[in-house]
């Protein structure tokens, strides 16, 4: 039962109901990160529902067409990547729509040229997801991101990252405009 479905009204209950769906959510940020980290398919597809859109700059449409996007991209750019989320903050809209901002923070270990097998450059990225969550038959799963770039240590980033829409300042910030 989500907190808004409390039909007893007690305060305890509510609280406890979403502290649930908070943790739920998280999880599935967390299973976001450990899916492009490991470059595992499966777990990144099933974080978004079936109808979901992803906007990450150079792509942008269906959140699970995206996992297999980034997967591949991942594979073939980077050595290995760390992602992890962080300061998850949720506007509540209902009991089964939450619209999150969640802080990402990106270490991805690359070669300076393409086919270099030896791994000298180290991308420090840190940005956010600004994500509509819906839970369907029971299940929250992201149903629309946008992430968003706020600092990058490639300042003259080229390619598919530097499409990524940078953050700015309120009021003008994505994340004061939930889709």
């Amino acid at each position: 039962m989500a907190a808004d479905e409390n039909k007893t009204g007690n305060p305890t209950e509510t609280a406890l109901a979403r502290l649930v769906d908070r943790v739920e959510i998280e999880e599935v940020l967390a299973r976001y990160c450990r899916g492009v980290d490991r470059c595992d398919l499966d777990t990144l597809v099933d974080v978004y529902h079936e109808d979901a859109v992803d906007d990450h700059g150079t792509f942008v449409g269906n959140g699970r067409e995206f996992a297999a996007w980034a997967v591949n991209g991942a594979a073939k750019v980077w050595h290995s990547s760390h992602h992890s989320v962080h300061n998850v903050l949720i506007d509540w809209v209902d009991a089964d729509t939450a619209h999150v901002e969640s802080y990402v923070l990106a270490f991805n270990r690359r070669s300076a040229r393409p086919g270099d097998e030896d791994p000298k450059l180290v991308e420090i990225f840190a940005g956010r997801y600004v994500d509509r969550f819906e839970r369907r038959d029971g299940v929250w799963r992201i149903a629309h991101r946008l992430a968003l770039r706020d600092v990058d240590t490639l300042v003259d980033r080229k390619g598919w990252a530097g499409k990524i829409t940078p953050g700015v300042r309120f009021p003008e910030d994505p994340v004061y405009h939930p889709a």
